[in-house]
Order: C-alpha cells, then structure tokens, then sequence
C-alpha cells in the first residue's frame, strides 16, 4: 500500500504557518490507513488557511463536523488544493452542514469523448493547502482524511 506524509511522519504533530486562522495537522495510522486530522479556526475574516504537509496516496473518504461550541455559519466552505491548484476534495467540500457530521469520498472521474466512463479516488502525492471559508468570525471545525 501507498505510505502518506513524508513532512510530517505517522504520529506527528505540527501547527502550519497559515495565511489566516489557525490549522493544526495530526496524523495517525489506522493499519494500511492513515487518518490526517485537519483542526481550524477562523479569525476576524471569516476564515482559516494552512499548508496542511504532504499527503501521498488514494483519498479513501473524507469527514467534516464541528464541535459544540464555536460552531461555523452554516453552509461554509472547505478546501483541499494541491500544488497545481487543484481542490482534491473535488467541489465536495462546499456548503457543509454545521448540524451533523458530513462524510464523502472525492472522485475524479474519466472521459471518454465528453461521456464519463468511470470515477476512480484522487491520488494525491503533493503538499495540500487547507482553507476554510464563510466560516463566521472565531468559529472551528474539523476535516478529517483517510488516506490509502
């Protein structure tokens, strides 16, 4: 199986210089599954953003919820973009709701001549920009990857 995170190793714990709010990474692997916790909280600009590592392998799925307290607006934003600019969550990661957890699993789909023919999990093997938007101001959430 595909390893994940040379930056940050299998139980590291590290706080990412970020352009707003605060992102904290933890990494734990789950046997041939590594689980990537992305923590966030928003500042006065109704936002968070970080470079979250390297992440390599397939996204297996993907989680958001919030806690009970600092709770984000409804319907805010997050994503997930790799060095090319691309959101590997795939758009999933818009309007998430803040009264239940959310779960998902991005795909990239493949064509052939304009028709899809198939969806296959994104492979990731880059350094991931993390950002959370229409958050509100001073709220905090959790993004969770599972990660092949």
């Amino acid at each position: 199986m595909r390893t994940i995170l040379a930056a940050l190793g299998a139980a590291a714990v590290a706080v990412m210089a970020m352009a707003e709010g605060t992102v904290t990474t933890s990494v734990r692997k789950l046997g041939h599954v590594n689980r990537v916790a992305v923590s966030w909280a928003s500042t006065t600009n109704n936002s968070a953003s970080g470079t979250i590592g390297y992440i390599r392998g397939e996204i297996a799925r993907v989680e958001t919820y919030v806690g009970t307290s600092l709770i984000p607006s409804n319907s805010y934003d997050v994503t997930l973009t790799d060095e090319a600019g691309v959101d590997v969550l795939a758009g999933l990661g818009a309007n998430q709701a803040t009264n239940t957890a959310q779960s998902f699993v991005p795909m990239e789909t493949a064509r052939d001549g304009g028709a899809i023919t198939t969806a296959v999990p994104f492979a990731v093997n880059d350094l991931l920009m993390f950002e959370a938007t229409g958050t509100g101001t001073n709220r905090a959430g959790t993004l969770v990857l599972y990660v092949k």
